[in-house]
């Protein structure tokens, strides 16, 4: 299949590839039948949560397929139903690679979300607090269905009602043609962004829906991990026409160093990939796909090109590996999308207050760099033949490894222009260590010398620093902006990468990595552990923290604060700490200074 993008696109992330959760029961469960503007639905119970409905694969918009002329088109309102609708069985994922297998799996009539609800919240109608949770998975993968985001226990713990959505991925959700390769103008344009507006769509569907299952509409928290934290926060800072969809949203490693394209560029790519699809025979200047014919290219075909676009985009950007370098996402197209996140609120008619929480893990750039490491080795041996890919990432292979100094080296001149990236590798921190220098580092048992220099630059710059600038710019852009912050320390107890051609993250290694934290949120350890080897049972320090991580996401939810002590972030605030069984604050400038925040990378402007 060419590039195996659940590996390689970084997985900012984490589409981790958990099976989707087994559905709760055959036939719908006794007073769980719903009026919903579409028609009515029913449900099963949640085998997890006996008091806990679970309405599954409720379409929020028409299916975007060729056969409606909806590929490539902005989300359309669902079709009703006349008669009741068993919701017991999630709809498809979108269209992705699995990762073992390397096939692509998923449809493109794709658009389904799924509710949790207590059954008390329909038998006595409430107004509960609501969570909307965006997935990651580097925008090429994830789905809300995986088992990994059942809703039950968050839903049980608020009380609370939880909704998981699909959303376009890859060249389906975020290509942006305005353009042939000919330069010609392309009608009618791909506007891009569609995996945004599924969002939106799904959004707009809870406004109007989630009454009916004990929701309170006005009371909606928009929650993401990776690539769903991106997506929430754009639509906190920088897309007006989400502000009035919902109150707060909770952004768990969000790369906030991350520079969305703008049009310009965005128009380039598209082009190049539209190229790709006609393929590389065809010449460019009878490259001029018309709708009709975007229409009729096969999965296949389309899969096809974004393979080939992927490994063009590798070889031509030499930064490829660093979370900045996702080939697929986001582009601040001045119309949906105002301007970028890292900048705090980009439009001036958002100014309302919106509170939020962010946060990151320990070891953010650990799993970056281990698996760019294994993946540049591995396709770059489709073009140079190089040994076997454990080899190329520790240090027994440093000398010989295809990522090597001169590539870390290329790369930062890439990311950040010759004279910064010579002032970064040049820095010593207090102990006149060198700590983004690939040249004078030692390496680590599980990546060699660039690998450990790339880990720390993306997790210092790309999470780190500028999830803290982001915070400071937003509390100072907004008067009454209410901002809290952690940071996720809590030893792993499986490995999530271990498909990934890495061994970073094993819980020998006491890396706590991008993603490690999901489990702990939604609380659904046992079956982490059971898909990725870890330890069972699920010790009891593991257990309490995961249950005060919900109670702390649903308070949130609930109050717009979490539970004290957990105090708000200021500059010279803190830090909540997740660790142990409950967590503790810990200074801001513990977390800033190790990341060389003020010393280095707020003076550097990627």
């Amino acid at each position: 299949m060419g590039i195996k993008w659940g590996a390689f696109a970084l997985l900012l992330l984490v589409g981790v590839v958990f099976a989707p959760a087994h559905a709760s029961q055959p036939v719908c469960a006794d007073g769980s039948s719903v009026h919903i503007a579409q028609g009515q639905v029913c449900a099963a119970a949640s085998t997890r949560q006996p008091d806990i409905l679970v309405y599954k694969g409720l379409p929020f918009a028409k299916p975007p397929i060729p056969a409606n002329n909806l590929r490539w088109v902005a989300p359309q309102p669902p079709e009703a139903w006349t008669t009741e609708r068993a919701a017991t069985a999630f709809g498809p994922i979108c269209p992705q690679y699995d990762d073992s297998s390397g096939v692509v799996h998923g449809a493109e009539d794709c658009l389904y979300l799924n509710v949790w609800t207590p059954k008390a919240a329909l038998a006595q109608p409430r107004s509960l607090p609501v969570m909307v949770f965006l997935y990651g998975g580097s925008f090429t993968s994830g789905a809300g269905s995986l088992a990994s985001y059942d809703g039950a226990v968050l839903a049980a713990t608020g009380p609370a009602v939880v909704v998981t959505l699909n959303y376009r991925l890859g060249a389906l959700g975020f290509l942006y043609a305005d353009k042939a390769p000919s330069g010609a103008r392309l009608e009618p344009p791909i506007p891009g962004n569609l995996g945004v507006m599924d969002q939106q769509a799904a959004l707009r569907w809870v406004e109007a829906n989630i009454a009916a299952f004990g929701g309170d509409p006005t009371k909606v928290t928009l929650f993401g991990e990776s690539a769903g934290a991106m997506s929430a926060g754009l639509h906190h800072f920088t897309i007006p026409s989400s502000t009035p969809l919902f109150r707060a949203t909770i952004m768990e490693s969000n790369p906030m160093g991350i520079r969305y394209d703008g049009p310009a560029q965005a128009s380039d790519n598209g082009a190049l990939f539209l190229r790709l699809l006609c393929g590389r025979r065809v010449k460019s200047a009878n490259c001029h796909p018309s709708f009709a014919e975007l229409q009729a290219f096969s999965l296949a075909q389309v899969f096809k090109a974004q393979d080939a676009y992927g490994l063009d985009k590798i070889l031509s950007t030499p930064s490829a590996g660093f979370p900045q370098s996702i080939q697929w996402a986001p582009v601040i197209d001045g119309d949906l999308i105002t301007g970028q996140p890292q900048d705090g609120y980009g439009a001036a008619n958002i100014k309302t207050p919106k509170p939020y929480i962010f946060g990151v893990n320990a070891d953010e750039g650990t799993a970056f760099a281990g698996m760019t490491c294994a993946s540049f080795a591995s396709n770059h041996g489709q073009i140079n033949p190089v040994p076997s890919e454990a080899a190329q990432c520790i240090p027994a292979g440093a000398t010989s490894s295809e990522m090597n100094e001169q590539w870390y080296d290329e790369a930062m001149t890439s990311l950040y222009g010759a004279k910064p990236a010579a002032a970064i590798t040049a820095f010593r921190d207090a102990g006149d260590h060198r700590p983004y220098d690939a040249h004078t580092l030692p390496g680590t048992s599980y990546y060699n010398a660039p690998s450990q220099a790339m880990a720390a630059v993306s997790n210092d710059d790309s999470f780190v620093c500028a999830g803290l600038r982001a915070a400071d710019r937003s509390l100072a852009q907004v008067p009454g902006q209410q901002v809290h912050a952690y940071v996720f320390a809590q030893p792993p107890l499986f490995d999530l990468y271990k498909d990934t051609g890495t061994t970073a993250c094993i819980p020998a290694n006491g890396q706590v990595c991008h993603a490690d934290e999901l489990a702990f949120v939604f609380n659904t350890l046992t079956v982490t552990a059971t898909e990725f080897n870890g330890t069972l049972p699920v010790p009891a320090t593991d257990r309490r923290l995961a249950g005060s991580m919900a109670v702390a996401w649903t308070r949130f939810a609930r109050d717009l604060a979490p539970p004290a002590p957990w105090q708000p972030y200021a500059a010279t605030g803190g830090f909540w700490r997740w660790q142990g069984t409950d967590g503790a604050m810990v200074p801001t400038m513990n977390l800033a200074d190790k990341a060389h925040c003020p010393t280095l990378w707020n003076k550097i402007t990627p």
